[in-house]
C-alpha cells in the first residue's frame, strides 16, 4: 500500500511540532546538526547498521522523520540536516523493524511516541558523542562578540563545519549569539 504524501514529507521539525513543542524549544533542540552521512555513522555506532538507501526508504514510508535541507557553501549543494537526537530515533526504528519484525508502515507512530524519551536521553544524559559540541558553543559565541568589538560590525551567526577524509561534510553546527551574552560581553 502506498504511503500518503503527507506522511512521507514530514521533517523532524514537523514531528516535534506535532508532539506539542514550542517553536523556540524546537530551535534550541535543533543544534548541533548532523549531515546524512554523519547521522548514519552515529546510528551504526549505536547498533543500528542501516544504509543511506534504507534511511531514505524509512523516511519515505513515514517510519522516521525526514531531514531539513539547507544550502552548504562547503559542499556547494543543498544538504540534508538532522538534529542531535536523530541517531537514537534511527536506533528505535531499527529495533522495532529489524529486532521485533514490525512493518515500516506501523513504526512511525511508535517512534513518534518515543520522541520525548529520545530527546531526554540525547540532551540530558549525554547519550553519545560529540557532547563536547555543547561546550564549544559558548566559546564560539564569546569569540564572535570579541570579533564584533574589533571590527565594529555585528556577527549574527556562527557556522562550524567538519569534513571527513573524503571532503564530505559529516557534521555541521550553526548557532546565533544570545542578546544576553552579547550585552554582557560588550559591557565588559
Amino acid at each position: 500500500m502506498a504511503t500518503s504524501t503527507k506522511t512521507s514529507k514530514r521533517t523532524w521539525r514537523q514531528w516535534m511540532i506535532d508532539s506539542g513543542r514550542d517553536e523556540s524549544v524546537i530551535d534550541a533542540l535543533a543544534y548541533p546538526r548532523w549531515t546524512r552521512s554523519g547521522v548514519l555513522h552515529e546510528a551504526r555506532r549505536l547498533g543500528a547498521p542501516i544504509t543511506d538507501a534504507m534511511l531514505r526508504r524509512w523516511e519515505a514510508a513515514g517510519a522516521l522523520p525526514g531531514p531539513e535541507r539547507q544550502w552548504s557553501q562547503t559542499a556547494g549543494a543543498v544538504i540534508a540536516l538532522y538534529p542531535k537526537f536523530m541517531p537514537q530515533l534511527i536506533k528505535v526504528a531499527n529495533d522495532l523493524h529489524r529486532g521485533e519484525g514490525r512493518p515500516l508502515s506501523d513504526i512511525g507512530p511508535l517512534v513518534a511516541d518515543r520522541l520525548e524519551d529520545v530527546i531526554r536521553e540525547s540532551y540530558l544524559t549525554g547519550a553519545y558523542e560529540p557532547d563536547e559540541s555543547q561546550e564549544i558553543i559558548p566559546i564560539l559565541q564569546a569569540y564572535a562578540v570579541k570579533i564584533e568589538k574589533d571590527i565594529g560590525k555585528p556577527v549574527s551567526r556562527i557556522r562550524l563545519s567538519l569534513e571527513g577524509p573524503d571532503g564530505e561534510e559529516v557534521w555541521w553546527l550553526a548557532d546565533g549569539i544570545p542578546d544576553r551574552l552579547r550585552n554582557q560581553l560588550h559591557d565588559s
